[in-house]
């Protein structure tokens, strides 16, 4: 039979024979790799996520309302809005996206790493601002046992590309993201809010697990955060 000018020509099997849409739907859903987004972290303890909590609820990007200019769509930026405190954490290394089938794999180079380092005393201390205009970043800063904190990211960084696992190499600066505050505030008003953060001391406490997140975003509506869940930990030192 003749086929028609322009008409698409089928796929054919190795014999000959026509390949069906569904089959060849089939075939590239099993070539598809499944993947999860990951990151190592240290958690931050109840009363330091309460004592932080309480100063951020009165710095003018939580006391502002919703960013004036919508974005593309009618839809608010998603740059503009507060980190949930239940998602603060320490991110140690960012892994991005990885096959599932090598979450075991990535898991047991974090538990090494952790073996190697031993518990370290920390707290939230001071903040700043990284970036400008709707795409800055307002976060809070670490105090403590921060050089053995260091290393310990390197070794992590070391591992993992080691195992040919991705991860980020950008220069490390230990923080909490607190905040993208897009337009939600001037410019005076974040400058009174860094000087509150570069003001802040809270309590201490001694980190001594390894969490290896994944990020979720879901279905949730554009510029909604994502959900984490923890995949695996590992204890500082061995314990």
């Amino acid at each position: 039979m003749r086929r028609r000018r322009g008409s698409p020509i089928p796929s054919r099997a190795p014999g000959g024979n026509p390949v069906s849409a569904s089959a060849t739907a089939t075939v590239q859903a099993a070539t598809q790799v499944r993947t999860e987004r990951l990151f190592v972290a240290l958690p931050l303890p109840d009363n330091a996520v309460a004592d932080l909590a309480e100063v951020v609820s009165d710095l003018n990007i939580a006391r502002r309302g919703a960013p004036s200019r919508p974005g593309a769509a009618g839809r608010r930026p998603a740059s503009g809005r507060l980190v949930r405190s239940e998602n603060w954490h320490l991110t140690l290394a960012f892994l991005g996206d990885v096959p599932v089938s090598r979450s075991a794999e990535t898991a047991e180079v974090i538990a090494a790493a952790a073996r190697e380092a031993a518990p370290m005393r920390l707290c939230v201390s001071g903040g700043g601002r990284f970036g400008r205009g709707r795409y800055s970043v307002v976060y809070a800063g670490l105090d403590g046992d921060v050089a053995a904190l260091v290393d310990l990211v390197h070794s992590i960084r070391a591992g993992l590309l080691a195992g040919n696992l991705p991860v980020d190499q950008k220069q490390y600066r230990p923080h909490v993201t607190l905040a993208r505050p897009g337009d939600r505030v001037t410019n005076q008003q974040a400058a009174q809010d860094l000087l509150t953060l570069r003001r802040y001391y809270g309590p201490s406490w001694t980190a001594g697990e390894l969490v290896l997140y994944k990020s979720d975003f879901g279905k949730g509506p554009v510029g909604a955060q994502p959900n984490y869940t923890a995949v695996a930990a590992a204890p500082l030192g061995g314990r």
